[in-house]
C-alpha cells in the first residue's frame, strides 16, 4: 500500500480527533454543586452534573494529595480561556437581595444579558421584593477542542517542571571553597 495514502489518512484522522469538542458542564442550585465532562453533546454532561448536584449516585472517596503551586496554573488557564466556547448558560429561580433596588438591578442585568442578540444566556429569574431567601439555579456548558486541552496540559507540565527546577536550584547552595 502507498505510504503517502496512509500518512494522509493518519493526518486527516488526527486532525478530526484533535478537534473533538470536550464539554464541561456545571450545575449549581439549592441541592449543591455538580460538574461533569463529556464529548460532543452538552445535554448528557448537564444531566450528569445535575445528578451530582442533587447527590444522586455514588460519591468517590477523596484522596488527599498535595496541590501544585498556584502560579503554574495561570499560563494554561489563560490559554484554555482563549479557546473555550460557551455553549449555554441558563439561570432560573427567584432572586431576592433584601434591598428592592439591588434586586431590581440584578434581575435587570441578567435579563439584559439574555436579551442580547446571539446571546447563549437564558434567564428565567424573577424578582422577589419580600426579602425571602433567594432560590437560584444555574446550568452552564462550555466546549474546548481536545487538541487545545492537550496543548494546555503540555503547557502546564512545562510550568510545573520550571517551578520544580527553580525550587531545586534555590535549595542547593554552593559549597565554600577552602583554598586558604
Amino acid at each position: 500500500m502507498n505510504p503517502f495514502i496512509l500518512l494522509s489518512a493518519a493526518a486527516a484522522g488526527s486532525f478530526y480527533l484533535l478537534n473533538v469538542p470536550l464539554i464541561a458542564a456545571l450545575a449549581a442550585g439549592a441541592g449543591g454543586v455538580g460538574w461533569s465532562f463529556g464529548a460532543f453533546v452538552p445535554a448528557g454532561a448537564v444531566r450528569r452534573a445535575e445528578r451530582k448536584a442533587a447527590g444522586i449516585g455514588k460519591k468517590p472517596k477523596k484522596r488527599v494529595r498535595p496541590h501544585p503551586p498556584l502560579r503554574t496554573m495561570f499560563a494554561p488557564a489563560k490559554y484554555l480561556l482563549r479557546h473555550t466556547e460557551l455553549l449555554f448558560l441558563s439561570v432560573s429561580g427567584v432572586l431576592s437581595t433584601g434591598d428592592a433596588m439591588r434586586t431590581a438591578l440584578a434581575v435587570g442585568a441578567l435579563n439584559t444579558l439574555a436579551a442580547i442578540p446571539g446571546s447563549r444566556i437564558v434567564s428565567r429569574v424573577h424578582p422577589d421584593f419580600s426579602g425571602a431567601p433567594a432560590r437560584v439555579e444555574a446550568e452552564a456548558a462550555v466546549a474546548v477542542p481536545l487538541g487545545r486541552a492537550l496543548a494546555a496540559a503540555a503547557l502546564w507540565a512545562r510550568e510545573l517542571l520550571k517551578a520544580h527546577f527553580k525550587a531545586g536550584r534555590a535549595r542547593v547552595q554552593p559549597r565554600k571553597s577552602s583554598s586558604a
